[in-house]
């Protein structure tokens, strides 16, 4: 089995948002850990460009339509604290790239 080379980058998103990779892998549907996973996902995707399918994998979801409709959520959102994470997600995730290519 080999280890996805982006994963030390989609760990950073998670936790830039203050989820464990527990959390963001699992399927809790609490509008916290929601908001927070969609945020992670959008940055992780901004920061490297991932396809639908890759982030999809990435995360343990069945289907690359589940991070595309998230990633519209998350675009549509205008919470200021929403942005932020997102930000916070992309700029961790941009970082982790760069330390660890």
């Amino acid at each position: 089995m080999t280890v996805d080379p982006l994963l030390h980058v989609a760990v950073a998103a998670a936790e830039a948002v203050g989820l464990t990779w527990e959390q963001i892998t699992s399927y809790d549907r609490r509008h916290d850990t929601a908001r927070r996973r969609r945020a992670a996902w959008a940055g992780f995707r901004e920061a490297t460009g991932a396809s639908y399918p890759h982030i999809a994998d990435l995360f343990n979801r069945a289907d690359h339509t589940t991070i595309l409709y998230a990633l519209r959520r998350a675009a549509a959102s205008e919470d200021a604290i929403d942005l932020r994470m997102v930000d916070d997600a992309r700029a961790a995730a941009d970082r982790a790239r760069w330390v660890n290519p």
